[in-house]
């Protein structure tokens, strides 16, 4: 079936499935999308949607009466365990324009992020005061501090692995 633009949003038949009870996946309740994804339900109907007539999946809601809503529990993730972060300083050196926004004379001016950045959904250490370890940096030093020492000192990316801590 065309749109008033003339575009192919969905087939005849996808239309007449939809009429007949069938739903697609984004249609679903929370717990049947999770019965979908453990393969409990398969779907046995598929039409052809969208204007790059995309082959979907329909369901029909007799396919889930024999399923129990409490067998799909939702699933939390679970946030990574780190080492004490206290113990833990990222040194993060960039150069950052701050005039001549030209091509032909820019003036560039370093500039260090000394900190932790810690992501709160999954625990991960992502850089310092903002500054992502992702991002174009000049120089990026892991300093730390041992157990009952008074100074941080300079370790590799792979020894703060080997230490424990997780980084995005």
């Amino acid at each position: 079936m065309k749109n008033q633009y003339g575009i192919l949003t969905k087939s005849d038949r996808a239309i007449s499935a939809e009429m007949a009870g069938a739903v697609t996946y984004s249609n679903l309740s929370a717990w049947q999308k999770r019965a979908v994804d453990a393969c409990a339900v398969i779907s046995h109907e598929w039409h052809h949607t969208g204007a790059a007539a995309n082959c979907t999946d329909y369901y029909y809601q007799d396919q889930f009466k024999h399923l129990n809503p409490a067998d799909f529990p939702p699933v939390k993730p679970t946030k990574a365990q780190q080492p004490d972060l206290k113990r833990l300083r990222i040194r993060i050196v960039y150069d950052q324009m701050v005039g001549g926004f030209t091509r032909k004379h820019p003036r560039w001016a370093e500039f260090v992020a000394e900190g932790l950045d810690v992501r709160k959904k999954d625990n991960f250490i992502i850089g310092a005061q903002g500054r992502r370890l992702s991002s174009n940096n000049k120089e990026v030093t892991y300093l730390y501090k041992r157990p009952r020492a008074r100074k941080f000192v300079e370790i590799t990316y792979k020894e703060a692995r080997e230490l424990g801590y997780k980084f995005a």
